[in-house]
């Protein structure tokens, strides 16, 4: 009895009960949709919106990414230093994270810093230093104008124009 009240589709699918059919046929006809389409609709897949920042989708707050590259830069520190420096504040990072932070972020940070820089002033002076670098004495010369900017830095092993 079970047998002749289900219903081969055709299309492969399991075989349908007789009243499921007909709803899924009645509610195509009150839609104005062909026959069938209501068990032909997919689910499409939603893709999440684009990150809007770099920084999104890091474990990391971006405080605690910037601050431990800018300390890796700003200050000549290790990795293991500002995994260190990290770890005192109750923050547990691992030194090969901040390692990829800095490869990822720090051109990041320094094209944002960039805009910050005024244009040399129309003033500038030279200032020449005689130090030695790695066992030699080398002339180190540093341009910088009236606002204190560097402007560039010259080592030279003879003292030239």
């Amino acid at each position: 009895a079970k047998a002749s009240r289900q219903l081969h589709c055709g299309s492969g699918h399991r075989p349908r009960q007789h009243h499921e059919l007909t709803v899924a046929l009645t509610k195509s006809a009150i839609a104005g949709r062909p026959i069938g389409h209501d068990r032909v609709m997919r689910r499409r897949r939603v893709r999440p919106p684009a990150p809007t920042s770099e920084f999104a989708g890091f474990r990391f707050p971006l405080e605690v990414i910037v601050l431990a590259v800018r300390w890796y830069l700003r200050y000549a520190l290790s990795y293991r230093d500002v995994e260190e420096l990290l770890a005192e504040r109750g923050i547990e990072v691992d030194h090969v994270t901040i390692y990829r932070w800095v490869r990822r972020f720090a051109p990041l940070l320094v094209d944002a810093a960039r805009p910050c820089r005024h244009r040399p002033g129309d003033r500038w002076f030279v200032d020449e230093t005689y130090v030695k670098v790695s066992g030699l004495w080398t002339y180190v010369y540093r341009a910088v104008d009236q606002h204190g900017q560097v402007i560039d830095v010259l080592a030279s092993t003879r003292r030239d124009q």
